[in-house]
């Protein structure tokens, strides 16, 4: 039986389930305050390199302050910045342009994109030297009055005062405590890949919204960019279907030549997109944390930072309770849900307003975009919400940009 021993009695002996990215970035952090952590890190995979090669992030600038105390520079992982993002529906002239000059505060970049692959292999690489970490995975846990007993796939026990479940939308230990998970199927797959385009990313993040599904493609350098195509899922099976060279055109077709032509550069993958969240963030000595507490659409890139977002807000709750774990738990589920809710609540909203049921007032939506792009005061409130900063406008802004 292995014991995560606390430090002292301000301090929690705690074991982290999952060594994903959020996972391994919550054992880091908490260790890094002074718990005993324990990082359950699951079974060796298979290396799968095709898959980590396509599978890419946008990070706001929050989450790249968070990897950078942990002593993570991601730029140093191939990160590449972006400073502008281009949305529209019918026509790029009648879409919206964000800029570093709409962020409510100094600010390097809007985002970094950062491969998945090196991403959690730096993270690895620091816990593997920072804490004790198993490969293996949870079967089964026992909640007591005097701790958690988790039962491990390798047959060993693992003590803590509390366990933090990063285990992805198949939570063992959600279901394990009784919490539920509400949400919805888009009938939609997320199709990911790497391109080229002629005519370069310029630093800019790209997306338009067809009746299909939104389609984003994020710069990797100066002419590579990672799609992510959200498409309902007879288009997505039409569109998997076809060559690299088949592909390639519907991508410049889709994307209306704005970046010229477009060349596929590795394999193609999807995923099955859905929303939802647990009816609660905690149970009796447990956080739910990542894809174990949440899941949204992907069309505004949140995903991984709602899951990073967890791991500082738990964070802040145990530093704020520090001998009060209920009340520290209640907190952090308290805040995280509410900002989770908002955040579904959105993307959820410009699903169905870009999607086939807002097709009838295309005209409409589209010359509301115009109107808000040319508001300074507008762009200035959207780009502070997407990147969970203070969305108060700057009193140099005005009304009209």
């Amino acid at each position: 039986m292995k014991h995560a021993e606390a430090h002292n009695g301000a301090r929690h002996a705690i074991a982290v389930v999952g060594g994903g990215i959020a996972g391994t970035a919550c054992a880091l952090q908490l260790a890094a305050a002074g718990h005993r952590v324990t990082l359950l890190v699951g079974a060796p995979q298979p290396d799968t390199p095709a898959e980590d090669e396509i599978r890419y992030y946008a990070l706001s600038p929050a989450s790249v302050a968070l990897l950078s105390a942990l002593g993570l520079d991601v730029e140093s992982q191939g990160a590449c910045r972006y400073t502008d993002m281009q949305v529209w529906g019918s026509l790029p002239r009648d879409g919206l342009h964000f800029s570093l000059a709409d962020a409510p505060q100094s600010l390097p970049a809007l985002g970094h994109i950062v491969g998945h692959g090196s991403l959690l292999k730096a993270l690895r690489d620091r816990a593997g030297s920072a804490l004790e970490c198993l490969p293996t995975f949870a079967q089964g846990v026992h909640f007591h009055d005097a701790g958690v007993q988790i039962d491990c796939a390798d047959g060993d026990l693992v003590t803590a005062d509390l366990v933090v479940s990063a285990e992805g939308a198949s939570a063992v230990l959600r279901e394990a405590a009784g919490i539920d998970m509400h949400g919805w199927d888009y009938d939609q797959q997320g199709i990911v890949a790497n391109v080229r385009c002629a005519e370069g990313m310029r630093r800019t993040a790209w997306q338009r919204f067809l009746a299909t599904g939104p389609l984003a493609l994020l710069p990797l350098d100066a002419h590579r960019a990672s799609i992510v195509w959200s498409a309902d899922a007879p288009e997505a099976q039409r569109l998997l279907a076809l060559d690299d060279a088949g592909f390639a055109s519907e991508l410049t077709r889709a994307m209306q030549g704005v970046l010229g032509d477009i060349a596929v550069e590795s394999s193609r993958a999807a995923f099955p997109l859905r929303a939802g969240q647990a009816a609660r963030y905690f149970g009796d000595r447990l956080a739910l944390i990542g894809d174990s507490a949440h899941v949204v659409h992907p069309l505004a890139g949140q995903g991984l930072n709602l899951g990073l977002g967890d791991v500082a807000a738990l964070h802040a709750a145990l530093d704020q309770h520090p001998t009060q774990l209920v009340r520290a738990l209640k907190a952090y589920s308290r805040r995280r849900r509410a900002a989770v809710e908002d955040m579904i609540a959105v993307t959820d909203g410009l699903y169905r307003l870009f999607g086939p049921a807002g097709q009838g007032f295309a005209e409409l939506r589209d010359a509301g975009m115009a109107l808000v792009n040319r508001s300074a005061v507008a762009r200035q409130w959207l780009v502070a919400r997407a990147l969970g900063l203070d969305a108060r406008p700057s009193t140099n802004a005005s009304s009209v940009g």
